[in-house]
């Protein structure tokens, strides 16, 4: 085995069947002639050499001199590989089309005279028995033009210009299409493309396959985005592969080995408005949604809990629920408001994690009662700014940790006037389940004061030998340790939830942790608050595992919501498109998940943890390899 490395010249990649296949020359030993290697692995790291004495001939019966010929662009038509060029001569150039059947002989087809610059071919529908094909191929700088072909090649019908930069966006300029493929819902292209700032992205776009000038989705964001340091550097694209849970780019910089980095695919979430998809029926008839093994499934009854106009505490709102399960049993604090927007914590608990056992008819926890602020009688509605879920003031969104003997609760402290921040209390796992609610410790502010601060979870197991609390998701996972999480004078300066560079997910506004983390045998799982800014105003729910050594390290992100806003009670709420995660608990293999519904009533969705996590794990943090070829 020998690997090979900065001395070769890659040329292209293309997709014939499941497998991916690079071309790569050795310049020196035979200029005339490229190896064919195969990669089945879906990071597409490492390419087996298959042919050694694959060649491009051309129509006077020459082969191509290697290094006479640039922009090398592929196709699959009908299961043929179709390969487009710029040929170098004396006289000038040439755009050539060569095809092959055996993936060693690639042979002439002609020279396209009707293209400036190297196309890349799709199948259309044929329509009167003609079969017909369609071209992309760059315009200029700022334009992509479409043509619809015969099966020969030869005989083109020009559709225009039928894409074009945004000047305000990452692709401004220079769009150049890469490759083209049909998928469900029309023409996928992906292209390259520059912003303002020369920045080299990655961009797709989707085409009606009857009418290539009617582009249906397009990419607000790039799929990659070339880092800064590479602004300076020639760059060849080689091609795409479109295999596996992420798509692939692949490239070569100058004396670089070829690169894969992995494309999340964006166009998979668009859908034809009236296209029925994931839909089956049921015995009843009904319509039922066909979920995977990374969603979660919500209950049919679902809301469990809901207001109670006689208890005027919780006459108008009863939503997102911490939960912690003790003796085989699942107890739940969920927050509660009456119609003065006070916020306080309702009791309940179940056998199943679904059917609800017990409901108290009383608050559980007050903090106006500990902090002996006015009763309830005496509150005055005040508009503030913050107003999360309607509230005036109180205990909102509470979260359960135990450590040892202690249930810990965090949960977002509001006065109806001072931003909100991050309080903590505890009781005793013994006073809890006796219901001795009276015995809550004296709750505390562990965010700064001043600092709009929410969604702080506390680990249940200790990290690195010391009590960790998770703060912040967003650029980065951040973690407060301490030595003694009862410490008087503990306060935790956080910073308020940025972006990261996650403009080309689902999650591209991330507004922090949803429940406790739950310990696995494969790392932490997470669950979080995310938006799309492509999708606004829905709250959404991802899932994510971290290193159970170091939880700063993320191992695997769902690509998409495990749980979204869909269902009526989701959205005829107070609070359109929300769901909102405070507690989850696993009991007997089930992963049980309680969220605020539109933050008005309390549901549960489930999901088997063994499934999740195998699916979770199949979608590990991509990173961005060097190709190595064996031969």
């Amino acid at each position: 085995m020998q690997n090979r490395r900065a001395t070769r010249r890659d040329v292209f990649v293309f997709d014939v069947g499941k497998n991916t296949y690079l071309a790569s020359s050795l310049p020196g030993i035979a200029e005339t002639c490229f190896s064919v290697l195969i990669s089945r692995n879906p990071e597409h790291s490492l390419f087996k050499e298959q042919y050694s004495d694959a060649s491009i001939k051309l129509s006077d019966t020459k082969k191509l001199l290697l290094n006479t010929g640039s922009f090398f662009r592929t196709s699959t038509i009908q299961d043929r590989s179709f390969l487009t060029f710029v040929h170098h001569t004396a006289d000038g150039k040439t755009i050539e089309l060569v095809s092959t059947d055996d993936l060693r002989n690639w042979k002439s087809r002609q020279t396209l005279e009707h293209f400036s610059q190297p196309p890349v071919f799709v199948d259309l529908p044929t329509i009167k028995r003609r079969r017909r094909i369609g071209a992309f191929v760059s315009i200029g700088r700022k334009h992509i033009g479409g043509f619809i072909g015969n099966k020969d090649f030869d005989d083109w019908d020009d559709q225009g210009t039928i894409f074009e930069g945004r000047s305000s966006s990452f692709d401004a300029t220079h769009l150049e299409p890469i490759a083209v493929t049909e998928i469900p819902s029309g023409i996928l292209l992906l292209y390259s493309a520059k912003n303002s700032e020369n920045q080299l992205s990655i961009g797709a776009a989707i085409f009606d396959p009857n009418d290539l000038t009617q582009t249906r989705w397009r990419a607000h964001a790039p799929l990659w985005k070339a880092p800064h340091d590479w602004y300076a550097q020639p760059i060849t694209f080689l091609g795409a592969s479109f295999h596996g849970k992420y798509g692939t780019i692949f490239l070569q910089r100058a004396d670089h080995t070829a690169e894969s980095f992995p494309l999340p695919k964006l166009w998979e979430m668009y859908r034809l408005p009236k296209q029925v998809l994931t839909l089956k029926k049921t015995e009843k008839n009904s319509e039922k949604k066909i979920v995977t093994a990374l969603q979660l499934v919500r209950f049919h009854s679902n809301p469990i809990i809901e207001p109670k106009d006689a208890n005027t505490w919780e006459a108008m709102a009863t939503f997102n629920a911490a939960a912690v399960t003790l003796e085989d049993r699942i107890h739940l604090l969920y927050r509660a408001q009456g119609h003065d927007g006070h916020s306080v914590l309702g009791y309940a608990t179940s056998h199943d994690g679904i059917h609800i056992d017990e409901r108290l008819e009383y608050p559980v926890y007050d903090p106006s009662q500990i902090t002996q602020t006015p009763k309830t009688q005496d509150r005055k509605f005040v508009r503030h700014p913050y107003m999360s879920g309607g509230g005036t003031g109180g205990c909102e969104d509470p979260r359960l940790t135990r450590i040892d003997d202690t249930l810990y609760l965090t949960y977002t402290a509001f006065n109806g006037m001072q931003p909100p921040g991050v309080a903590l209390t505890s009781i005793s796992v013994n006073d809890f389940l006796a219901k001795r609610f009276d015995r809550w410790k004296k709750p505390r502010l562990i965010s700064r004061f001043g600092h709009i601060q929410k969604n702080w979870v506390i680990f249940p197991e200790k990290v690195g030998g010391k009590i960790a609390i998770l703060h912040n998701v967003s650029p980065r996972i951040m973690l407060e340790l301490v030595d003694e999480i009862d410490a008087p004078a503990l306060v935790i300066d956080s910073c308020p939830p940025r972006q990261a560079d996650n403009a080309h997910r689902w999650d591209n506004i991330v507004r922090g942790a949803g429940a406790p983390p739950i310990r696995t045998e494969h790392g932490w799982l997470v669950l979080y608050h995310a938006m799309d800014a492509h999708d606004p105003n829905k709250y959404k729910v991802g899932a994510m595992l971290l290193d159970l050594a170091d939880p700063q390290i993320i191992i695997a992100r769902s690509p998409a919501p495990v749980l979204e806003p869909e269902e009526h009670y989701e959205n005829n709420g107070y609070k359109w498109g929300v769901v909102f995660v405070c507690g989850a608990v696993v009991k007997n293999g089930t992963l049980f998940v309680y969220y605020g519904a539109s933050d008005r009533t309390l549901a549960v969705a489930t999901a088997s943890l063994p499934h999740f996590l195998n699916e979770l794990l199949g979608n590990r943090t991509p990173q961005i390899k060097a190709v190595t070829i064996q031969h």
